[in-house]
């Protein structure tokens, strides 16, 4: 249906000063143009999105659900409404709105990362690496997509592969942070103690999350029970993160007994915002959602062992 001139007006007057910064004003004209015209599908598009950068997910929700009644194809809508289902912590509803938009648009590599993030954090990590394989088909260098990857298969108990995975990064961007913190991690799992302290020495090296070295190597000395050692690269760690929980719960796990150290947990626990209290380890939920991050558990990983023979200094040669 075409659009009557006084409202095609007063939807590009609206678009134009959302784009301009007035948004309460856009918003508004928006509004009388939808009460006389309710079935304006890209006012109520515009008025949509409006609404979800400001966060007033549940009017926008109503705005996109009203669009699908009305255009039940319209991928944007889809967009959106998978969108403000993960700020809602619905993951399985929200990869059914992201796989229904792509069914529309399948070659878009956004929507497909979308699809593969949905897939990932509800531990369906077949189909993520599907669509990750999809998105590594179109961009065969994409560090974000190879390390994705990785954290498939270490999910999958498979950290051979996962290694293999965030070795590929390492073998184009030497420095990645990500890379080299997430394979050292993997290296203190399968207890190889001083490839883990090369790739945390590159790290620390890159100057780039030092708290997340620091920690790793505390936890490295913790299940070496070398309590001294641990305790002061966890303190290391504070030093550029007061409040990093992961370092405070490795000194308050060594020895609650310490008062100061129990305070200390306390008060970085009194000072995280609601928002930071809702998302894991604080968020309750039905299921697991698995997160891109390589979480060190407090107990030492079984079996640990102590691997250190004469081929590490030969294989660090060979990986400066």
């Amino acid at each position: 249906m075409e659009l009557c001139k006084p409202s095609e007006s007063r939807f590009w007057t609206a678009n134009s000063l959302i784009a301009q910064g007035h948004g309460v004003k856009g918003y508004h004209l928006l509004t009388h143009l939808l009460h006389f015209e309710p079935t304006h599908i890209p006012a109520r598009l515009l008025r949509g999105e409006l609404l979800y950068v400001r966060r007033r997910f549940r009017s926008a929700r109503a705005d996109f659900l009203s669009v699908l009644r009305l255009d039940p194809f319209n991928d944007r809508a889809c967009v959106f409404l998978g969108l403000i289902c993960g700020v809602r912590g619905q993951i399985e509803e929200s990869r059914q709105y992201f796989e229904r938009a792509l069914a529309l648009t399948p070659e878009d590599l956004q929507l497909r990362w979308l699809v593969a993030g949905s897939c990932f954090q509800l531990g369906h990590f077949s189909s993520a690496l599907h669509h990750l394989e999809k998105i590594l088909a179109a961009r065969p260098h994409d560090p974000r997509a190879t390390c994705d990857v990785a954290y498939c298969h270490f999910f999958r108990n498979d950290l051979v592969e996962a290694r293999a995975w965030f070795q590929r990064v390492l073998d184009r961007e030497p420095n990645n942070s990500i890379a080299l913190l997430e394979t050292a991690k993997i290296a203190i799992i399968e207890g190889m103690t001083d490839f883990a302290r090369h790739y945390l020495r590159r790290l620390l090296k890159t100057k780039t999350r030092a708290k997340e070295a620091f920690t790793a190597l505390a936890y490295l000395h913790h299940y070496l029970d070398q309590k001294d050692e641990a305790l002061k690269n966890a303190k290391q760690a504070l030093e550029q993160d007061t409040t990093y929980l992961p370092a405070l719960v490795l000194i308050a796990g060594i020895d609650l007994a310490e008062q100061e150290t129990a305070e200390r947990l306390t008060h970085a626990v009194r000072g995280l915002s609601k928002g930071e209290l809702r998302k894991p380890p604080f968020e309750r939920r039905s299921r697991r959602c698995y997160a891109r991050s390589i979480e060190l558990p407090f107990e030492k990983p079984a079996p640990y062992r102590l691997c250190h023979d004469d081929s590490t200094e030969e294989w660090c040669d060979r990986n400066p």
